[in-house]
């Protein structure tokens, strides 16, 4: 599986730790993906061959059309680290396994830099929004580590006449439920240390799901933490009633592509520190 969108006018980079490189090096890489390069033969074209840096001036025999129709670049992620095409005979689970780590990392990095800019800005977005109906929900999340801090978000979605909602598992492998929650109410926690609302609190029904990731793609496809439950929620939310699922996350976190299969819901849009992305 290709982890970065096929398109003819963007590279694909040559990653470094790509098993090829850890066979036979670099000059390998090369060599697998371009016949006759590093060599120098009649007609060759000099030139760099270009990526998120530059590898070495390098031999190529043929038109530079023809190398670049087969070179690519990564996107403009953090993809230098991204596992790449060789390692694509592992199942999807796994890929995924490898990637949570890098994305982690990512983010991490992210929060530490940008934490209360994304917080504060985040805040202006609910004012394009007005409840259709009085009881219309927005859910939210309590934030954990690296998470962007959705709460004050929340508070104005409040302040604006939504009822909220915080999620709450109850079973592995099962949709969430979604606990009504008012800015103030105390909190209790609850499966993998999540704080939740008290179990007392009465069910709401979302319309809006503010849902946190990992890293996402231009396609709204979002890398979560693996239990599924968002896209278990979304599935069964979206047979019932229109909903919008907006993912927060850092600019910074958007990758090349999100591998995913028929059980991955995408997202409507992601709001990052510097505005929407809708899909």
């Amino acid at each position: 599986m290709n982890f970065l969108p096929q398109s003819a006018n963007i590279y694909w980079i040559i990653v470094l730790h790509d098993l090829k490189y850890r066979q036979g090096g670099a000059a390998f890489v090369v060599r697998s993906l371009i016949s006759g390069a590093l060599s120098i033969h009649k007609g060759a074209d000099t030139g760099w061959i270009r990526g998120s840096f530059h590898l070495a001036p390098t031999y190529v025999v043929g038109t530079r059309d023809r190398i670049l129709r087969r070179l690519f670049v990564a996107p403009p992620a953090f993809l230098l680290n991204w596992p790449s095409m060789t390692e694509s005979l592992d199942t999807l689970k796994k890929q995924k396994a490898r990637l949570r780590k890098l994305a982690m990392l990512r983010r991490k990095e992210l929060y530490d830099r940008n934490k209360d800019i994304a917080a504060k800005t985040l805040v202006e977005f609910a004012d394009d929004f007005e409840p259709e109906t009085s009881g219309d929900v927005v859910s939210g999340y309590v934030p954990m580590g690296s998470e962007i801090d959705d709460m004050a978000l929340l508070n104005r979605f409040f302040e604006r006449g939504f009822t909220l909602g915080l999620p709450l598992v109850t079973a592995p492998a099962t949709p969430l439920t979604f606990l009504g929650y008012r800015p103030g109410d105390a909190l209790v926690k609850g499966s993998f240390d999540v704080f939740t609302p008290e179990h007392s609190a009465p069910h709401v029904v979302p319309s809006i799901l503010l849902v946190p990731l990992l890293a996402f793609d231009r396609h709204g496809y979002r890398l979560g933490y693996g239990g599924g439950f968002y896209d278990r929620t979304l599935a069964l939310l979206r047979k019932q009633k229109p909903i919008k699922a907006i993912g927060l996350a850092f600019s910074g976190q958007e990758v090349g592509a999100v591998p995913h299969d028929e059980l991955d819901q995408p997202l409507d849009s992601v709001l990052c520190e510097n505005g929407l992305r809708e899909f």
